[in-house]
């Protein structure tokens, strides 16, 4: 009997094999029919649909490849192998064949839904709402692609989009568990918080077995009433019916460093490390790579990745000058717009931008820059807040030199953050709201407000004695280097504050309520910046009243220089 009639017996076999559900005798069968027949298209595409169904993405690479060089024509094919591909992490792979997908097969919802996906696991977040918003056109009957699609918008600021995919979901499955979890944090987030506990008691009326995750989001309802206390019940009573949820952990964290108990807090803050948020920033394979344990290793090499946003690697980049004394070299794997100021800290061997090609194999150890302040063992007390710590370039560009020339108390002014982040539009405040400002004399503000937010420094305040210098700022070594010039820094909390900090640039930040864990309770300096001067919401969470008080501040400033 020939290869091929005996493949044929196998190809056979291997279908019998999986409409019994005998998954793993159906691949072998499958790969065996691949070998005696290599040619056999169909063969190695349900190879790789059965590798796929036992998780075994590595084999399924490998099986949709071969049947894609068999069938270049089958749309299939692409949207497989990219499914195979985004679960081993090959994302810039993923991405190519999903695009390949989608032009030949335009009107696939589940392709965009599972492009959609893939974007915001790479934290694109502009590119995953477009495609999220095509899908939800394309799948008329998919609750769960509502939610997540919902969510995306709510980590955007955009409530009322969110709350239409929600009610989406929610009228075409309303015993639908989800639906109300999703409900209650938007709920909770807009502020209306007792129809967030009406919808968190209605998802436990669904699941009473989920008695942790209750826990852990009556939690957060406790957070957003600035309940600590009750807050931190919860938490430690989620954990104890569930120690395996790294939310609840990573939440209970936050709130311990919020309230300034650092000891615990770092700690706990450990688990951010297995949270699928975290876990979409993760771009370099360090599995065969011991992490740092906190020891002295003078004659050995750590690789420090930094994670998160640009003011999370601004404000912990501190500690690179302490681990540089316990190894012979300290490299960095960052982003590149940050990556020239963070090589003018003190200890830092070499930067590698997060767009190179980077082995960690080829370090002694490795560690994320936030586990720093753990491993560390920092207390409020022991925060390593000399500054500064961050170098700016000792030459401005000629253009932006000849802006800042002249007398006057000197002011840079930055009003929104990054749209990435969840609270961005509750921290945002309009350039205009800042109007009051202008109306002290001697002051001349400047716009170092970059991305999105900077169009408005074209309508600037009628009052205002303002240059906006947006468009001389390429990075942020630019914008380390205008800050050094300047006398103040008035900024949201965004990057640009932290950059100032570890300038040691006087800086007053505007901060929201409920804040960020980072500015604890009630304080009006930083211990993590000594130019630091905070200026917070009360609960009405009106920024009115917080700009006269910057006001106030700024017409004494004035007046003794």
């Amino acid at each position: 009997m020939s290869n091929n009639k005996v493949a044929k017996v196998q190809r056979k076999r291997a279908e019998k094999l999986l409409k019994l559900g005998k998954l793993a005798d159906s691949k072998i069968a499958y790969f065996e029919c691949c070998k005696l027949n290599p040619n056999d298209g169909q063969a190695w595409f349900s190879a790789g649909q059965v590798s796929s169904r036992l998780n075994h993405f590595q084999d399924a690479s490998v099986a949709f490849q071969r049947a894609l060089g068999l069938n270049p024509n089958m749309a299939e094919i692409y949207f497989e192998l990219a499914q195979a591909q985004s679960s081993l992490g090959q994302y810039l792979e993923a991405e190519q064949n999903y695009r390949s997908f989608l032009m030949m097969s335009p009107s696939s919802g589940e392709g965009y839904h599972a492009y959609a996906k893939l974007l915001h696991t790479t934290g694109r977040i502009s590119d995953a709402t477009n495609n999220y918003r095509k899908a939800s056109e394309l799948l008329t009957n998919n609750a769960s692609l509502y939610l997540e699609f919902g969510s995306i918008l709510q980590k955007q600021g955009l409530s009322d989009e969110a709350l239409e995919q929600y009610l989406k979901a929610q009228k075409l499955k309303p015993e639908f568990v989800d639906v109300y979890y999703h409900l209650a944090n938007h709920y909770r987030d807009i502020r209306q918080l007792d129809l967030a506990l009406v919808n968190y008691n209605k998802a436990f009326e669904l699941a009473p077995g989920d008695e942790a995750i209750h826990h852990y989001y009556l939690g957060t309802l406790s957070e957003a009433k600035q309940n600590t206390i009750d807050a931190l019940s919860h938490y430690n009573r989620a954990i104890k019916l569930n120690q395996n949820l790294p939310e609840v952990h990573l939440s209970k964290a936050l709130c311990l460093l919020y309230t300034g108990q650092f000891a615990e807090g770092w700690v706990e803050y450990e688990w951010r490390l297995k949270c699928p948020d975290w876990l979409r920033q993760r771009r370099l394979n360090t599995l065969k790579t011991p992490v740092w344990d906190g020891g002295s290793y003078p004659d050995k090499a750590i690789l420090v990745i930094a994670e998160q946003g640009y003011g999370d690697t601004f404000q912990f980049c501190r500690y690179l000058s302490l681990l540089a004394e316990n190894f012979s070299k300290v490299v960095v794997y960052c982003k590149p717009e940050v990556a020239s100021l963070i090589q003018s800290v003190d200890g830092v061997d070499e930067v590698v931008l997060t767009t190179q090609e980077i082995s960690v194999e080829r370090f002694d150890s490795y560690v994320y820059m936030m586990s720093l302040p753990y491993l560390f063992k920092t207390t409020l007390d022991t925060i390593p807040n000399q500054s500064p710590y961050i170098h700016a370039p000792k030459q401005l560009k000629p253009e932006l030199d000849k802006c800042l020339a002249g007398d006057g108390l000197k002011v840079g002014l930055a009003w929104s953050g990054s749209p990435s982040n969840s609270k961005n539009t509750i921290r945002n405040i309009p350039l205009s709201d800042l109007a009051p400002l202008g109306n002290i004399s001697g002051i001349r503000f400047f716009g170092i407000q970059k991305g999105p937010g900077s169009e408005q420094a074209s309508s600037p305040p009628e009052n205002m004695d303002f240059t906006d210098l947006s468009h001389l700022i390429n990075d942020f070594s630019d914008t380390a280097a205008v800050i050094s010039k300047l006398d103040l820094v008035i900024s949201v909390d965004s990057a640009v504050a932290h950059l100032a900090g570890a300038l040691g640039i006087p800086v007053w930040v505007f901060i929201y309520m409920p804040p960020d864990w980072r500015y604890l309770i009630g304080r009006e300096d930083s211990p993590w910046y000594s130019s630091m001067r905070l200026f917070r919401q009360d609960d009405s969470r009106d920024w009115q009243p917080v700009i006269k008080q910057v006001e106030e501040k700024l017409i004494e400033l004035s007046s003794v220089l």
